[in-house]
């Protein structure tokens, strides 16, 4: 399986390898809640007062408190979410679900380029497990690192090295590897 093209070369996995996503910068959630609280203030003074509140301030405040809300939630699940690489498979474990996949299972690993990633994708028996690596040459920009899975190539390479592809593909920019009895 250890082609000339393919950007990553196989390894082995002998140990417990535990890897966690990067959270993203808190910067966006931080003012979305202060967006949030400002309007949320200036309606209670505006009700406090018996003014009338514009329909338009109530749609703002909804979106600003449903985005904070949203950025939250997903802030806690990438907290919580962690990708375990074991000599006898893979464990995809998040606040709301947890998959195990054992490298016999693993039927297709999609390899796309996705700007200055690699946004991979792991398809097995009950589920997938996505995550992203930088792209060779990309910059370590705070975006491009809060996109990738830091040791991301390490855990892909471990699964070039102990699943069973037997087919490559190229699709476009990047790969899709199939397991033998896969379609």
């Amino acid at each position: 399986m250890n082609q000339p093209d393919l950007p990553f070369s196989p390894r082995a996995i002998t140990e417990e390898e535990t890897y966690r996503p990067a959270l993203a910068p808190a910067r966006g959630l931080m003012l979305a809640w202060a967006l949030s609280l400002v309007l949320l203030g200036s309606v209670a003074i505006m009700v406090f007062l018996g003014a009338r509140v514009p329909w338009p301030t109530w749609l703002m405040l909804a979106f600003f408190l449903a985005a904070a809300c949203l950025m939250t939630a997903g802030r806690w699940v990438d907290s919580r979410t962690l990708i375990q690489a074991t000599p006898q498979g893979l464990t995809y474990q998040t606040p709301l679900q947890r998959l195990q996949l054992p490298w016999e299972e693993l039927r297709e690993l999609r390899l796309l380029a996705a700007g200055r990633t690699w946004r991979i994708v792991v398809l097995g028996g009950g589920g997938r497990i996505p995550f992203r690596v930088p792209r060779a040459g990309a910059d370590s920009s705070p975006a491009t690192a809060s996109l990738s899975l830091p040791g991301g190539e390490q855990l892909l390479r471990g699964i070039l090295g102990m699943a069973h592809f037997a087919s490559r593909e190229r699709l476009g920019g990047g790969w899709v590897l199939r397991a033998r009895d896969s379609c």
